[in-house]
């Protein structure tokens, strides 16, 4: 069984190299053909013998040959991102032709109009509804046709864009995202400050606690409005009367109410209360080097607050 799987790994080896020759092979043959048509001058067989040799191989002969072919058929657009594209594959392969490749791509984006893209990790570009290769968005620059274009960008930490634009031949129109900013807390350095910050919390808390305690009483007043229209009865009101009964309904409504808003006027009241108590009484002195911070934080579903120390 060893011996059988160790011919058999060599079988899948060897076929592996076989098929990388083959490949290698036919990419060769088609390059040659490109040149025999570039010599005859029949610019749109070699441009599809040399596009027929990068199918089977990466070549940065067939990639040049390629462009010059398309700029000679009139088609500046592909050989400028033909000449890019070479120039990049030279430059990662040490190939000195990545200089003539680039040089070739300047001549041709005279006629073109070209947006330049910002250094952004996770840059997704799309132009005219198409997604812009993410060789061309490293390389900071994307050709187009001049005329009229619709451009979509996103990027994680930078608000989406969306534009509609027009240039001509030469100009350059350039691509800027803006960064979504983040709330920055508020350091408190100084005790007295700090102080100060603890009892405007605690105050905003005491006024809570007090409107609280005023939706309590008007709580109170709605019941015994509720009671006093049943004459007594209440619960088990006995009293008919239509507009008695439309008193009751209306008093144990406010009740309900007052006392919600009691409960909630009650209890941000407390939260702030204690809040205001330790920032004042964890300020430092004028001499210590600790600090605390206080800061509100957001989220599309909630808001809340933050507070860190150093002692």
């Amino acid at each position: 069984m060893r011996l059988a799987g160790a011919v058999f790994a060599a079988t899948l080896l060897l076929g592996s190299a076989a098929r990388a020759d083959g490949e290698h092979d036919a990419a060769v043959a088609s390059f040659q053909e490109g040149l025999r048509l570039v010599d005859a001058q029949d610019w749109t067989g070699a441009a599809a013998k040399f596009r027929e040799s990068l199918a089977h191989e990466s070549s940065i002969g067939a990639r040049l040959d390629l462009a010059d072919c398309e700029d000679k058929l009139g088609d500046p657009l592909a050989a400028w991102r033909d000449f890019r594209a070479a120039s990049r594959l030279a430059a990662d392969r040490g190939d000195a032709r990545r200089r003539l490749a680039a040089d070739r791509a300047v001549v041709i984006q005279r006629k073109l109009l070209v947006v330049t893209l910002p250094s952004i990790p996770r840059l997704d570009v799309r132009v005219d509804g198409a997604p812009v290769d993410a060789m061309f968005v490293q390389d900071g620059a994307y050709a187009v046709a001049p005329g009229a274009h619709d451009l979509e960008a996103t990027a994680p930490q930078y608000h989406p864009k969306k534009e509609h634009f027009v240039g001509a031949a030469g100009e350059v129109h350039r691509l800027e995202l803006a960064p979504i900013e983040r709330p920055k807390p508020v350091l408190v350095t100084r005790g007295g400050t700090q102080r100060t910050a603890g009892l405007a919390i605690a105050a905003v808390g005491l006024a809570g606690l007090a409107a609280g305690g005023i939706f309590g009483g008007l709580t109170f007043a709605a019941h015994g409005d509720a009671v006093n229209a049943c004459a007594g009865t209440y619960p088990s009101c006995t009293n008919t009367d239509p507009a008695a009964q439309r008193s009751i309904t209306q008093s144990n409504s406010n009740a309900q109410t007052f006392a919600t808003l009691s409960d909630v006027t009650f209890a941000v009241g407390g939260a702030a209360l204690v809040a205001g108590a330790l920032l004042f009484l964890l300020a430092p002195s004028s001499r210590a080097k600790s600090a605390l911070a206080f800061s509100f934080v957001t989220s599309p579903s909630s808001i809340g607050a933050s507070l860190e120390g150093e002692f």
